[in-house]
């Protein structure tokens, strides 16, 4: 009995590293240190202002029009949200948006 419980337990461990692995080549955002977001009036895109100051642009990989009049929730794995993932859900709506690239953007001066 203890053997087949500590092969679940050591296959249970194996899943949650491999849920924390970063994307390939690809930007992933802590959610918890992200301080603001701000949708795009037309609904391409995000702006992410994080706690350390850094600002990211994520490009929607389509447009997400209720987004910015309702507000979104994420829907994250491991506390983070990377590229191309289908990330957010439009509160009311239901709308389900996927992530497009994430770009770093200079903060104004």
């Amino acid at each position: 009995m203890r053997h087949i419980l500590s092969s679940v337990i050591l296959a249970g461990l194996a899943i949650m590293a491999l849920a924390v692995q970063p994307a390939a080549a690809g930007v992933c955002l802590n959610v918890k240190s992200i301080k603001s977001s701000e949708v795009a009036k037309d609904g391409t895109s995000i702006t992410f202002e994080m706690k350390d100051g850094k600002i990211w642009r994520n490009e929607l990989a389509g447009t997400c029009p209720d987004a910015w009049f309702n507000g979104f929730a994420w829907t994250v794995h491991a506390d983070t949200v990377c590229d191309n993932e289908p990330g957010l859900r439009v509160i009311n709506s239901g709308q389900v948006c996927k992530l497009g690239k994430f770009t770093a953007m200079t903060p104004a001066p």
